[in-house]
């Protein structure tokens, strides 16, 4: 039996791009709040017109094809919190409209024109989604969660706009849940939603499901996949393989982010939670590891005898999407 047919990305090599960070083609929207190219913590200027490039042979998206990348994986393109003065969302995790582009990066009609040139040049578009949290809005008076006046419509859609989808029990590191702080907390102090809740995982799926049949994503990673309740992606992701077969997308691959360094860890996201499938911590770590000389083969060759912990009928090792550094850690050549 093939492992996991439906899995539609395990012959594709993966470019990793922030759009923030790779090229402005769009001087235009230069000049909004959180722009700053001289500190690391605000947008620098580049957007989905510079990704997109002319798709022929400029530095766009004919660039990244000739390089052999057959997929780019794009961070969150969704509509960021505003600025602080510590920082802005530039990578695209602090989200609060979830329907729409963030201007920093152009505007909705520029990712259908990025899309068409994907399509032209055979490359397959994969989004990074969240779905953990949205940016940090809500506000603790003592224990008490409230959304500023200014800010109790900013959220879209109008749902995550409700105190009651969310859990509100402080900082996943110092909460006051009754069950786990991991799970229950907010991530950094990102407004942590109930997954668990039908409202939130049912519109989930309505949000993410659109950026599928409008712009033709054929996966997502998904963000903090760790930190969402344990019957999220049982419940979240049929809804998604649906919104793929009418958008008429084939092997559809959902693959999070589950920040476990260890095989048998990681598994149960795969054979327990039925995540589809994960992004390859235990083996980022030992490869790393190994090419710097501060382990032998024999860390590798234990690690790939853990590889049919995650077989069953739905899941195999092979499908594990593999890495050697990343925005978080940094690259290889520094790790």
């Amino acid at each position: 039996i093939e492992q996991n047919s439906s899995v539609g990305l395990k012959h594709d090599l993966i470019y990793f791009v922030m759009p923030d960070r790779y090229r402005n083609g769009d001087l235009s929207n230069d000049d909004l709040s959180g722009y700053n190219p001289t500190h690391t913590a605000f947008f620098h200027g580049g957007d989905l017109k510079g990704l997109t490039g002319n798709c022929q042979d400029d530095d766009g998206l004919a660039r990244l094809k000739k390089l052999g990348f057959t997929a780019i994986w794009l961070t969150p393109l969704v509509v960021q919190q505003p600025p602080t003065d510590g920082g802005a969302g530039y990578h695209g995790y602090w989200g609060v409209d979830f329907l729409n582009v963030d201007p920093h990066l152009g505007t909705n009609q520029d990712l259908l024109l990025l899309s068409e040139c994907a399509k032209k040049l055979n490359i397959k578009l994969i989004l990074d989604v969240v779905t953990n949290h949205t940016g940090d809005i809500i506000q603790y008076q003592d224990k008490t969660a409230y959304i500023p006046e200014k800010f109790k419509s900013l959220k879209n859609p109008a749902w995550l706009n409700e105190l009651s989808n969310y859990h509100n029990v402080g900082d996943m590191n110092n909460c006051w849940s009754d069950t786990s702080c991991m799970k229950d907390g907010d991530f950094y102090g990102l407004d942590d939603l109930a997954t668990e809740k039908k409202e939130v995982y049912s519109g989930w799926a309505e949000v993410y499901g659109s950026w599928i049949k409008k712009f033709g994503f054929v996966g997502f990673r998904v963000d903090t996949a760790r930190h969402v309740d344990d019957l999220f992606f049982k419940n979240w992701s049929p809804l998604i393989q649906e919104q793929a077969r009418e958008a008429g997308i084939k092997g559809f691959t959902i693959f999070g982010e589950v920040w476990e360094q260890s095989p048998t860890d990681l598994m149960r996201y795969a054979r327990v939670n039925k995540l589809q499938t994960a992004l390859d911590f235990p083996f980022q770590r030992v490869a790393v590891e190994y090419a710097s000389a501060s382990s032998d083969a024999s860390t590798l060759r234990n690690l790939f005898e853990y590889d049919d912990y995650y077989t069953d009928i739905e899941s195999s090792a092979q499908n594990l999407v593999t890495f050697l550094g990343n925005h978080d850690m940094g690259r290889a050549a520094f790790l």
